[in-house]
């Protein structure tokens, strides 16, 4: 690697955390229950600056639907590991 090459490198960071239990929840309706912790960066960065009311409930819904497509995500992955239906 040259020099120029060692500048373009990124170091990985991780995005966001998820423990979720399908067994606290068991259809997609309750996928909020089987969320045991969640957290991400821009959640982080949110906490530590300043907002306001109205965006707080704006950004909630808006983090809610990102983490339920996460889980999603994540729960297909472990089924079509497993080779099985969805849980």
């Amino acid at each position: 690697m040259s020099g120029s090459d060692l500048a373009s490198v990124v170091p990985a960071q991780l995005a966001y955390l998820t423990i979720y239990n399908p067994l606290l929840g068991p259809t997609d309706e309750t996928i909020q229950d089987q969320v045991v912790f969640y957290t991400s960066r821009p959640d982080q960065l949110r906490r530590s600056g300043r907002s306001t009311t109205e965006n707080e409930n704006k950004e909630t819904n808006d983090g809610w639907n990102l983490r339920l497509r996460q889980i999603g995500l994540a729960q297909g992955m472990v089924s079509f590991a497993r080779w099985g239906p969805l849980l």
